[in-house]
């Protein structure tokens, strides 16, 4: 005759925190159907030892209890697993959906982890797009018309950049900052940004064009375009965090968009861009010795820009 001893109570109360931390870990180390089927695998196999323990040791043990409370604790972790993944990628879609095209945003949303925003060091193409003579053009134009032409301006710009796969870092004045290769890798990365460059300036005439550009004589659009090694991740304090990249191809974009104003180009192409570019599509324009560089680099622009490979 089966029996149930008062040490037994002990027992199930330990198998059943020992299952339920397993369930923990199966809510938050699996997929929601396989820490599913786990769960209840374990449920089941209780029950099953409680059931053999009768005739085999001719013990009473609660078939149905240990088990339950298992598979309640996994139903509750895979909850808040849940509901935490869902607050990651609302937060994400939110920081992103400015910055990048609507494909990417879902990507990014549909399984957050995949951005890595503590930092990393990987490989991009950082491109500048400032406007010529922007200072004094701001001195003549009426507020309402001017905030009204950079709308446009700005619109025509980061279209054309999450077109092409880049990511819009940052808007700063007049002057747009954009990054590819991240936060996913991107295949030719720079003939991308180069192309991106020739359809920015290809969109900002049209906006030059325009009668509020032509009014208020919309300077052209100078570009700089550098690929290397930067620093990718989140940057900033408690109060303001930013997805960004520091390094040496960020500077110089910015130094390479200010040097096509001495070299009368419209885009200026680092060595670490042109180094992945066919170079019969390049055209040497100068050797300059760039701020913060201890040697002189030879630079290029486009040498016909109709001709590029599409992206």
């Amino acid at each position: 005759m089966a029996i149930r001893p008062a040490w037994l109570v002990s027992v199930e109360t330990t198998a059943a925190v020992c299952l339920g931390l397993l369930c923990v870990l199966f809510a938050h180390r699996l997929r929601l159907a396989s820490g599913a089927g786990l769960a209840v695998l374990l449920c089941i196999g209780w029950s099953v030892a409680a059931l053999i323990a009768v005739p085999a040791l001719g013990l009473l043990v609660d078939p149905a209890g240990p088990g339950l409370i298992a598979v309640l604790i996994y139903g509750v972790s895979a909850l808040v697993r849940s509901v935490g993944f869902e607050w990651r990628a609302r937060l994400l879609r939110a920081r992103f959906e400015q910055h990048l095209s609507p494909d990417v945003v879902r990507r990014i949303a549909s399984n957050p982890e995949s951005v890595r925003l503590k930092g990393e060091l990987r490989e991009v193409t950082a491109l500048f797009a400032d406007i010529e003579g922007f200072t004094a053009m701001t001195e003549r134009a009426d507020p309402v018309d001017l905030v009204a032409l950079l709308d446009a301006y700005f619109d025509a710009v980061t279209d054309v950049v999450t077109a092409h796969g880049g990511m819009v870092d940052k808007i700063v004045g007049d002057a747009v900052r954009a990054l590819f290769n991240v936060p996913f890798a991107l295949a030719a990365h720079p003939a991308r940004a180069l192309n991106c460059a020739l359809e920015v300036l290809v969109a900002t005439e049209t906006v030059r064009r325009s009668a509020l550009g032509r009014r208020l004589m919309l300077g052209r659009t100078r570009i700089g375009v550098e690929t290397g090694l930067a620093i990718v991740g989140d940057v900033g304090g408690a109060r303001k965090l930013d997805y960004t990249a520091l390094g040496n191809p960020i500077n110089t974009a910015a130094r390479l968009e200010q040097a096509n104003k001495e070299l009368g180009s419209s885009i200026c192409i680092g060595p670490g861009t042109a180094a992945q570019i066919d170079p019969a599509l390049l055209r040497p324009i100068g050797v300059l010795a760039l701020r913060g560089q201890s040697r002189r680099v030879q630079v290029f622009t486009p040498a016909a820009p109709g001709e590029l490979a599409g992206s």
